[in-house]
């Protein structure tokens, strides 16, 4: 009788509790669609892996403005890297990486390739663009793994917009 319990106890629980932990590897902020401005900063919230038994060892985070899920393969993906973090934790590897930022800074790619006026390419202006922001985080747990496992996600962003707010 007790089993049937157990058994009937669990049946109920676990749809709530994978509810509650399939948004890990997501970002949560800025949302799919969000409208962006140059030199502005944005919220920032990233559901990382780690968890009890999984390790969340860093993420990288990267601004697109070429479809990453091409350029990346190919060779010739354009954006900014926005840094590499770690989510304080007893057990990450790299301790000397800062946190993840609540908020990301929205370059002005008019001002250079960077979005700063350095170095020798030069910027370009762009209304209602497309740009992908990415994060690919490295994790392990729940078993081996040659290597680091790395998940890889991306929300779409409309820089520059002209469309009303």
């Amino acid at each position: 009788m007790i089993q049937l319990v157990y058994l009937l106890l669990f049946s109920i629980l676990a749809p709530i509790v994978n509810a509650q932990t399939s948004d890990r590897g997501t970002i949560r902020s800025p949302a799919n669609g969000t409208h962006v401005v140059p030199d502005s900063w944005v919220d920032f919230r990233y559901a990382s892996m780690g968890e009890y038994s999984v390790t969340s060892y860093n993420i990288s985070i990267w601004l697109f403005t070429s479809d990453p899920s091409v350029g990346l393969f190919t060779g010739q993906a354009t954006g900014v890297s926005l840094g590499q973090f770690a989510f304080p934790s007893s057990t990450h590897t790299n301790p000397s990486l800062p946190a993840p930022p609540t908020k990301i800074y929205i370059p002005n790619f008019s001002k250079g390739v960077s979005g700063f006026p350095d170095g020798w390419g030069a910027g370009q202006n762009q209304s209602d663009a497309t740009m992908y922001l990415s994060v690919f985080e490295e994790w392990g747990g729940n078993g081996t793994s040659f290597g680091a496992r790395i998940v890889y996600a991306t929300n779409i962003l409309v820089y520059n917009s002209t469309a009303a707010a």
